[in-house]
């Protein structure tokens, strides 16, 4: 469905209780418990990026099969290249910011057909700020992807393949398209984590259930239109997603709704908050027309 947004967490680090629980953004987005900053189990490649460990995980390598009967050879090579460096641009974006706004002890790592950015829960974030943090994956994947785009328009046209232009192609997909749609008002995706920051500013005693009510409808809606065009595997792929999101816990407790802004800063907040969503539900749709689920008469005829 979306390299950004696909697969749960196949949780190849153990669960402790040592640096209690930590928020994760992209894919899953929930509140989650890992092992330190030690190499992962599991783990392919790890590295830093910006004082940012990155552990990547083995089952990333299933990227590599989405390209089968499109690409060969070297090319295969270049799309999962192309993948992998978008979604590292997508979980920097969540990871710097979370940085910028203090977070501690901030993660990264790649699995399967997304990736996961972590760091401890305290000190706690604001709604605002965990809007920001969240919204910034596909955000910055969105630009950087749609510079390359100007780049490539303005040079000489080229129609042929290998490494190079499968490279440029396959990070240009990942961060427009893919990285839209990971901003669909679904949980666990990144859409989803924004609605629920909007909430808790608008209303947030009834923030998580209300979100949840919002993925189970627009999950059904996804559902919907996947059978339709018998995607099978997109169907239980969308659908062991939005299962996770309906059933989800809420990661905040309920004394942790309750804000001490005062009604001023509280309305800027939402008002900023919505602003955003709108943006993002445009990017939505102009990945869903782009793809062909929308008609761009119905959309804007």
């Amino acid at each position: 469905m979306c390299g950004n947004c696909g697969a749960p967490n196949p949780g190849f680090s153990d669960d402790t209780d040592a640096l209690g629980p930590r928020y994760e953004f992209s894919s899953p987005a929930r509140p989650t418990r890992v092992i330190g900053q030690t190499r992962a189990s599991g783990a392919l490649l790890s590295f830093s990026l910006a004082g940012v460990p990155v552990s990547v995980h083995w089952s990333f390598l299933f990227i590599a099969l989405l390209a089968a009967g499109v690409y060969e050879g070297v090319e295969i090579v270049a799309w999962t290249s192309g993948v992998f460096v978008a979604i590292l641009l997508h979980e920097a974006g969540h990871a710097l910011t979370a940085k910028r706004f203090g977070a501690r002890s901030v993660s990264i790592r790649l699995f399967a057909f997304g990736g996961a950015t972590t760091w401890d829960r305290e000190p706690a974030m604001s709604p605002g700020r965990r809007f920001v943090t969240t919204a910034a994956g596909s955000g910055v994947g969105i630009v950087v992807g749609a510079l390359l785009i100007a780049i490539v328009l303005l040079g000489e046209p080229s129609t042929s393949r290998g490494f190079g232009p499968v490279l440029i192609e396959s990070f240009i997909w990942a961060s427009l398209v893919w990285g839209g749609l990971n901003w669909l008002p679904i949980l666990p995706l990144d859409g989803g984590q924004m609605v629920r920051a909007f909430l808790d500013v608008v209303s947030p005693r009834s923030a998580h259930n209300v979100t949840r009510a919002i993925t189970f409808v627009v999950g059904a809606v996804v559902i919907g239109a996947l059978v339709r065009i018998q995607d099978w595997f997109l169907v239980f792929f969308a659908g062991f997603i939005i299962l996770a999101g309906v059933r989800s816990p809420d990661p905040y407790p309920p004394s942790e709704h309750e804000s001490q802004e005062n009604g001023a800063r509280r309305f800027r907040a939402g008002l900023f908050m919505g602003i955003g969503l709108l943006i993002a539900l445009g990017a939505v749709v102009a990945v869903l027309v782009f793809l062909g689920f929308l008609n761009v008469e119905t959309v804007f005829g």
